[in-house]
């Protein structure tokens, strides 16, 4: 396979120092990711409520498009670590290749069919009074739809290799210059809205053109080469078998939030949604460390699968559920106790303040979740690298499903009750996917076990 970077040799040797090695790069990665989300909510609410709804309304048709590459990569990571796993860097070179250029056309189709869908999407969101300023903030992220994909794209070639620094590098990038230009545009140049959607794509050319130097330069051990791009079936169905699952979930999950989001509206209004979303603020950044760990298992189990490694596996889940527990239950009780002067944060005009209590009281209750939302995310991320990623789309399907019955009943009711619902569902759902997820590992290691492993795998 030629010489390992040191990088590559971590995700390949020990499991607990694969983990360590991937999972706090990229979980700064994640946090940088979440403070850039966060300080646009914080600037935006300046403008007002009724900004604030317009950007949670529109937010999904932007989540649809980077969960497209963020899907996409996972499927890419999966298959050149489980390559490089089996010592063949020639597969994973032209899997890593094929998948830029595939990036390409799905975001130029994606984009045109998201031109007619937009607006019709804002209005079932419930988005029907803020149409103009909800397709204000959407535009730019349909015109530059190849390069939010892209952020998800390298951030997953460069994990199939162990390169999570150099992900946390370009994530560094991205969100300090949407910091910067946030207030230049919204404020200074008097966009609103506009200018954070333009400041945001502005940030995610930059690092596009930086990871094709940085490939160019051969600075990661996968070399990327036009000659090395393959549309044989062979080469992409060695992509589509995770890929296209996770893609479909991603999508999926973007657009059921939509009908959530309208129930959402349609129970508490523009108000009551700015509410919804934003006290799960915390909740999400409470999540991180422990996501960061689930995510950098795709690559890590994968690579194992590849040197026909169960003792691995096992190690690496081991770790990671320990952690897991441990982390969020000290964040439950940290968010639960802190609530109040953590809504205080979003308090920046006169029509947030009156949502002070409410945005305390739904993080109270959105605080139960830190535990169950990361375990999910462990079983979907080991179903995906187990290949598994069909079982993981569907499990996912019914569980955001599920929110869409219990809101739809809740509705009725009363915000409290939808708060509530978003509980329930996670109670259930986590633990049957947690018992299903082992018990399909079992059979993973049986078959690692009896299968010969073939030579040249990296040890």
């Amino acid at each position: 396979m030629g010489r390992c970077t040191d990088d590559l040799d971590n995700i390949l040797s020990s499991p607990k120092r694969a983990i360590f090695s991937m999972s706090v790069p990229l979980f700064l990665s994640m946090l940088i990711a979440f403070l850039q989300s966060f300080v646009d909510g914080l600037w935006c609410s300046g403008l007002g409520a009724d900004e604030m709804s317009a950007i949670s309304i529109a937010a999904p048709v932007y989540t649809l498009i980077a969960a497209i590459g963020s899907g996409f990569g996972i499927g890419a990571s999966a298959s050149i670590a489980r390559h490089l796993g089996a010592g063949d860097r020639e597969k994973a070179e032209t899997a890593a290749s094929t998948t830029i250029a595939l990036t390409l056309v799905i975001s130029i189709a994606i984009s045109a069919i998201l031109l007619f869908l937009a607006e019709p999407l804002i209005v079932l969101s419930g988005g029907g009074n803020h149409v103009d300023m909800c397709m204000d903030y959407t535009v730019p992220f349909l015109l530059c739809s190849f390069f939010i994909m892209m952020n998800g794209i390298w951030a997953a070639l460069l994990r199939a290799e162990g390169a999570s620094r150099k992900s946390m590098i370009l994530s560094l990038i991205a969100s300090a210059l949407n910091i910067v230009l946030d207030p230049v545009f919204i404020y200074v140049l008097d966009m609103g809205v506009l200018g954070a959607s333009v400041a945001t794509c502005i940030s995610f050319i930059a690092i596009t053109v930086i990871g094709f130097r940085w490939y160019l330069a051969g600075k990661p051990y996968i070399r990327l080469s036009p000659r090395k791009v393959s549309f044989r079936r062979a080469a992409l169905v060695d992509l589509a078998v995770v890929g296209v699952p996770c893609t479909v979930e991603m999508m999926l999950v973007s657009l059921m939030t939509i009908p959530q989001q309208a129930l959402v509206v349609s129970c508490g209004g523009s108000d009551g949604l700015v509410v919804y979303i934003y006290a799960f603020n915390f909740v999400t950044l409470a999540m991180i460390p422990a996501r960061a760990i689930a995510k950098s298992l795709v690559p890590i189990v994968s690579a194992a699968i590849g040197q026909r490694d169960s003792g691995k596996i096992a190690e690496c889940v081991r770790i990671t559920y320990r952690l897991i527990i441990a982390m969020e239950a000290a964040f439950n009780l940290l968010i639960f106790a802190a609530a109040e002067f953590l809504a205080a944060a979003f308090v920046n005009s006169e029509s947030m303040e009156a949502l002070h209590a409410e945005l305390t009281h739904a993080m109270r209750i959105y605080s139960l979740t830190c535990i169950l939302r990361p375990l999910w995310d462990v079983s979907i991320s080991v179903l995906q690298a187990i290949r598994h990623a069909f079982l993981a789309t569907a499990l996912t399907f019914t569980r955001e499903f599920s929110f869409i019955v219990l809101y739809f009943f809740a509705a009725t009711v009363s915000m409290d009750a939808i708060y509530w619902s978003l509980v329930l569902v996670n109670v259930f759902a986590t633990p049957a996917i947690t018992v299903l997820m082992f018990r399909l590992l079992k059979g993973t290691y049986r078959t690692l076990d009896t299968e010969p492993v073939p030579s040249g795998v990296a040890s």
